[in-house]
């Protein structure tokens, strides 16, 4: 009863700030009512999307970011946490990311794209990636998955905050992986982490790469940044 009582009490918290007051949870329909984060760059930069970890725009979201914008990126943040507060459909998603990525690369003028995600963001992102439509699916030249555990919960489980596993209703990444090109692939894990599904890709032709510490890689997200720009580098160049 007392653990129930403080799992209300922590939703309530994050109601207050996850939904404006006065307005209702609604079905996200327009670029406006999309939970982004701007970052751009020079015009001609690269565009990277980053879909954040159910805690949302916070810590390693947003210092890799920042770090790639510093890099020379145009970076545009993906709240996951106030997008999914709700329940979506991957076509949703790759709906709602098709608009903004179309948007974004206009009033930009960005040129290659980057998707990025972390932890949740890490295992919708493959789904949204197949659905996209062709002539922008092509233009994807990199995506790296942080924390990836390979089953995507579309609607943020507040049981997760506290460890627990993936839903019974979470869709399994696996057979969405295996339709991507795994040269566009990079999958980032901690060591410590005994849930990660990168070891998975190892063979298959994706980068797969471990690092120290467990699903935050203590701490180290420059260094993180610092190889999703060479990797991106790297790809871009045997495009183009």
């Amino acid at each position: 009863m007392a653990g129930s009582s403080l799992q209300q009490s922590l939703v309530a918290l994050i109601m207050l700030d996850v939904l404006p007051a006065g307005s209702p949870a609604s079905t996200v329909m327009t670029l406006s009512d999309l939970p982004l984060i701007e970052l751009p760059a020079a015009p001609g930069s690269p565009l990277a999307v980053v879909l954040s970890g159910d805690g949302g725009w916070r810590d390693i979201d947003k210092e890799i970011a920042e770090a790639l914008q510093q890099a020379g990126y145009s970076v545009l943040g993906w709240d996951s946490l106030r997008y999914f507060w709700q329940s979506k459909s991957p076509g949703t998603l790759t709906h709602d990311l098709t608009l903004a990525i179309t948007a974004y690369r206009t009033r930009w003028r960005t040129k290659g794209i980057l998707l990025i995600g972390f932890s949740f963001g890490a295992d919708v992102l493959p789904f949204a990636f197949n659905r996209l439509p062709s002539p922008l699916r092509k233009q994807v030249e990199e995506m790296s998955l942080l924390g990836y555990g390979g089953r995507a919960d579309f609607e943020i489980q507040v049981s997760g905050w506290l460890g627990a596993p993936p839903s019974e209703a979470a869709l399994d990444a696996g057979p969405e992986i295996a339709k991507i090109d795994p040269g566009l692939v990079q999958c980032f894990y901690g060591r410590d982490e005994a849930d990660s599904a990168c070891p998975k890709l190892a063979g298959t032709g994706a980068e797969v790469v471990r690092l120290d510490g467990g699903h935050h890689f203590d701490g180290h997200y420059g260094e993180i940044a610092r190889r999703i720009a060479s990797g991106f580098a790297a790809r871009s160049s045997r495009t183009n």
